[in-house]
């Protein structure tokens, strides 16, 4: 992977690097259109203008010159001819001839080169070549054993958000044959961020549920606990929706904190209405009394969450980076204490309720 510091980088992948330049240009164009792009600019210099001489075959032949004449010409011209040699001292010091500074960057001085043949006659460089106009890269870069040149995107906005408008954008791009496009930069190692902690939710969720059954031994009161993580999640979501944030980064590991907070208030009412039937309460009984009775221990272990992650939602401190995380949890902290407490007894009620005591109450 090709380390950048754009935040969204688009590289081109070809063989024909001239042909890459030219749709390099049409896709600046619009990309420049896309909403939440700060700026776009090439990651390789612009080619170096260069004089390309192009010999005249049938001149060559017709006037009896060879190209190791043309050759050694021009590099003496160029490079230059040693015409002294002297020494001071120990140091050694070489006299070149060569032309000028400025002839030796004019096409129209090198076509006046004298060449001299072996007869004694002497021609003009112009009289057996002329030059063309072309251009060398100064920089061609490679990913993967492809050539690639690319555009580097700042951005203004949400990465996720403009990366996804940018693909938008590029579909239908028209591109050399057999040339693909890449995104890269930060936005990779997002994407590849969000892939590790999806994968971190998931085992997450696997443990809780084998702990939840170690502690239980139903599953049942399992689904009883998990019950609670739909809704805390939900509240997450709209929080975010509401606040005008995206599912990034942040707000996963928001999620991801939710999950201890979400099933510790349900685990409690579970365990506390257990505890009171062991005492001989009626499940029912036990169940409005454990529900009853955690309420403001409840409330105040919620709000106090809520409370210490206020400077992380209105931004304060330079913790800007961090407000989806905030948005997130206090979202769905508010979601799954209102659950816990209005929804859950009942779903228990409904759920969880042994079967001992049922049969009982048939009879």
């Amino acid at each position: 992977m090709g380390g950048t510091p754009a935040d969204i980088q688009v590289k081109v992948f070809g063989r024909d690097l001239e042909a890459l330049r030219g749709s390099i240009k049409e896709l600046r164009e619009r990309l420049m259109k896309v909403e939440g792009i700060r700026s776009v600019t090439p990651d390789t210099p612009d080619p170096m203008p260069r004089w390309r001489l192009v010999l005249d075959e049938e001149a060559l032949r017709r006037l009896g010159v060879s190209r190791s004449l043309v050759t050694r010409t021009l590099q003496a011209a160029l490079q230059g001819l040693p015409s002294e040699v002297r020494f001071e001292g120990p140091q050694r010091i070489e006299r070149m001839v060569r032309f000028p500074n400025d002839g030796r960057t004019s096409p129209e001085t090198l076509k006046g080169t004298p060449l001299v043949l072996d007869d004694g006659r002497a021609l003009t460089l112009g009289q057996v070549a002329h030059f063309e106009e072309a251009s060398t890269p100064t920089l061609v870069r490679r990913e993967s054993g492809q050539r690639r040149i690319g555009l580097n995107i700042r951005t203004s906005g949400d990465l996720g958000g403009t990366a996804k408008r940018i693909e938008s954008a590029l579909e239908g791009v028209k591109l050399p044959e057999g040339a693909f496009i890449k995104l890269g930069g930060k936005i990779e190692e997002a994407r590849e961020t969000q892939r590790r902690l999806g994968l971190a939710i998931l085992a997450a969720l696997t443990l809780v549920v084998g702990l939840l059954y170690i502690a239980l031994k139903t599953w049942r009161e399992v689904l009883v606990v998990l019950a609670t993580l739909p809704d805390a999640f939900a509240g997450a979501l709209l929080a975010l929706w509401l606040a005008g944030e995206t599912w990034n980064i942040s707000s996963i590991v928001g999620m991801i904190g939710l999950f201890g907070v979400a099933v510790q208030n349900s685990l409690v009412l579970i365990t506390q209405a257990k505890s009171l039937m062991a005492q001989g309460l009626p499940f029912e009984a036990a169940l409005r009394e454990a529900s009853l009775g955690r309420v403001r221990p409840k409330l105040m272990t919620a709000g106090a969450a809520i409370l210490g992650l206020m400077p992380m939602l209105f931004g304060f401190g330079g913790s800007e980076l961090e407000r989806p995380l905030a948005i997130a949890m206090v979202g769905g902290l508010v979601t799954s204490t209102l659950f816990t407490l209005l929804a859950l007894p009942s779903f228990y009620a409904w759920v969880g309720k042994p079967k001992t005591e049922a049969v009982a109450e048939y009879h």
